[in-house]
């Protein structure tokens, strides 16, 4: 059995020579999140001709054993008494079985859309032609492409 020091050490280690790897998928998720959060809130602001929306964005903590803590964005949407978050969930999570065409692969990443009673899963996929995410809510747990209609359809039901 080894002291404390040595295990320390020895773990010290293992974290410094995996640090460079862990920061750069660690930016990588949270550019991918970001780019996701930008996306959304241009669907809401063209959606919202009304002005009824309020949406906020903010920065949630994040810590997990792969990437270490981070920051990443989020967003809070409110309309009169009812609220949805958008929250970045983990980068490393396992996803649905589907069609092959719409997942291919393993997924990235998960991004949950929620008023804390519903919620729908954002999958994130990516590969050298680029990334895509796809939809599942959690009653049905069918993967569906993640489009603006797919986005506004789960907001209406979140809404409501």
């Amino acid at each position: 059995m080894s002291t404390l020091a040595e295990f320390l050490k020895e773990h010290g280690e293992k974290l410094r020579a995996g640090a460079p790897e862990r920061a750069k998928r660690r930016e990588e998720w949270v550019a991918a999140v970001e780019r996701l959060v930008q996306q959304i809130e241009g669907w809401l602001r063209q959606a919202d001709g009304e002005q009824v929306l309020q949406v906020e964005r903010i920065a949630v903590e994040r810590q997990e054993p792969q990437l270490g803590a981070y920051l990443a964005p989020a967003l809070n949407i409110a309309l009169g008494g009812e609220r949805v978050q958008v929250l970045p969930g983990p980068r490393y999570v396992l996803a649905p079985n589907s069609d092959e065409a719409l997942t291919r692969g393993k997924s990235q990443g998960r991004v949950d859309v929620t008023d804390g009673a519903q919620t729908y899963h954002l999958y994130r996929y990516a590969n050298d032609q680029g990334e895509w995410w796809a939809l599942v809510d959690d009653e049905e747990y069918v993967p569906r492409r993640f489009d603006q209609k797919s986005f506004e359809d789960a907001l209406v039901q979140l809404l409501q």
